[in-house]
């Protein structure tokens, strides 16, 4: 297995889970969104690499929430 394409990307509830794309075997591609405990989130599957990556950019589109920054950040880690 080959990984084409890794990020990391925050979710809704603040969890930081990874979104990756590989190549299981020639001509068979998967993208998955996994959580820390190693459970998945959501998976596609594409026969050519393209279509990977546009699954990849699909699926962080789909869940990727931006990150809190500055006063808002501070206001989050007040309320914990």
């Amino acid at each position: 297995m080959k990984s084409i394409k890794r990020a990391r990307i925050a979710i809704a509830g603040g969890e930081v889970v990874t979104l990756d794309t590989c190549e299981i075997v020639p001509g068979e591609y998967e993208t998955m969104i996994v959580l820390e405990d190693g459970d998945e989130l959501d998976s596609a599957t594409a026969t050519t690499e393209a279509q990977a990556l546009r699954d990849f950019a699909r699926l962080r589109q789909m869940y990727e929430v931006p990150l809190l920054s500055g006063k808002y950040a501070a206001l989050a880690e007040a309320l914990k």
